[in-house]
């Protein structure tokens, strides 16, 4: 299990205030958005991050399992744990 790269720029955007460089909705903009996302919230580092179906990332930590879904027209980011 790896956290994908793309995940990692996302979740050190906010130190760097770097904007999202991938063209909208590719896999690698919604990785970049989906760490944004993990470190607004003030969570730990995960221990693996990758790419769903569809329009989500799976996001695993030591103890539990979350997805970010994008959803709607603008691809709004949606938190929730399994």
């Amino acid at each position: 299990m790896k956290v994908d790269i793309d995940f990692v720029r996302g979740r050190e955007s906010l130190k760097t205030r770097e904007s999202n460089p991938y063209l909208w909705s590719s896999s690698c903009w919604l990785l970049f958005e989906a760490g944004l996302l993990w470190a607004n919230g003030g969570r730990s580092a995960p221990v693996s991050a990758r790419k769903s179906r569809g329009y989500s990332v799976r996001v695993l930590t030591h103890d539990n399992e979350f997805l970010i879904s994008f959803v709607g027209d603008d691809l709004t980011p949606e938190l929730r744990r399994l």
